[in-house]
């Protein structure tokens, strides 16, 4: 692995891997997440939530359609994704403790046949190639050391003609 994307990964791993991220979670409820705002009045929670139906529409989900998402968080993206468009969706990440809390939010959402999750970065994901039918990421492109690789990294892992 290049050294630079080795030295980003652990300092992204000591922050999120850490009593911070868990903080940020549960004062936002595990969406570190920007929202789309319909009026400046709107709480953050509706606008997050609107955020990622924009981006679920503009990828056309489908029921039944596998997504990989790089960087997920806690999941909570991953679950409103197969909970809204039935889709199943292996969501990867570098931080354990974030993996960890996202697999225990889906065991609890009682979804754990449509939301998986894998320790992968989304410079070399180590999926198959083709496999899937969109690859999301929401924000997490400012941590990405090397986006042109990140960016060839999702094309290799969609079909031709999917979403990213």
């Amino acid at each position: 692995m290049d050294r630079a994307i080795a030295a980003d990964q652990e300092a992204y791993r000591k922050f999120y891997d850490s009593a911070v991220s868990e903080l940020l979670s549960a004062i936002w409820a595990g969406n570190l997440h920007m929202g789309l705002f319909d009026d400046a009045q709107e709480l953050l929670a509706l606008a997050q939530l609107r955020a990622k139906d924009h981006m679920a529409r503009a990828a056309g989900l489908k029921p039944g359609q596998a997504v990989l998402e790089a960087a997920c968080g806690v999941g909570t993206s991953a679950i409103h994704l197969a909970r809204n468009y039935g889709v199943s969706v292996l969501a990867t990440n570098i931080a354990e403790a974030q993996l960890k809390e996202g697999a225990e939010r889906v065991r609890l959402a009682g979804i754990s046949d449509k939301v998986r999750f894998a320790f992968a970065d989304y410079h070399d994901l180590g999926s198959e190639a083709e496999a899937y039918d969109c690859w999301w990421c929401q924000e997490a492109l400012l941590y990405a050391t090397d986006r042109r690789q990140v960016f060839s990294e999702a094309r290799r892992v969609v079909r031709p003609r999917s979403r990213i």
